[in-house]
């Protein structure tokens, strides 16, 4: 009987009884690659700060949260518009441009609050009847 030091017999002993088997010699996959890309979309979302103050005399006021995560290699620039559409006799629809952003490197990933005030004056437009007239004021954020 071999003696060995303690620790080592069972790896021994294992390499001496072990015979190799035919299936597990020389057999390799040729090797296989797959070319992987991912793509992150941009992100644009528009919010409004806190509730409207309607103590505005005529208006309200606002603060509205623009935030962006865009890739600039794709996005040249952000712009957020504003239009207001109701009746025809109303208020004529009209589009104003709140901001226009360049997308670089640098402001890629952004967050940005503006001031937002609406006054409406229907002083000059007597032939309006009196009451409440509906309307709508739409932000949208677009890319270039």
């Amino acid at each position: 009987m071999i003696r060995f030091p303690a620790g080592l017999s069972a790896v021994v002993a294992l390499q001496f009884l072990a015979a190799p088997l035919p299936a597990q010699i020389g057999l390799a996959s040729r090797p296989q690659t797959v070319q992987l890309s991912a793509t992150k979309l941009g992100s644009v979302g528009i919010a409004l700060s806190a509730r409207p103050d309607a103590s505005l005399a005529g208006g309200l006021a606002t603060g509205v949260v623009t935030t962006w995560n865009l890739d600039p290699a794709r996005t040249a620039s952000l712009r957020l518009v504003a239009f207001f559409e109701g009746p025809a006799s109303f208020a004529p629809s009209a589009t104003l441009v709140l901001f226009e952003e360049p997308i670089a490197a640098g402001s890629a990933v952004r967050r940005r609050t503006d001031a937002l005030q609406v006054r409406i004056e229907l002083s000059d437009r007597p032939e309006l009847p009196p009451g409440i007239s509906p309307g709508t004021l739409t932000l949208v954020a677009t890319t270039q």
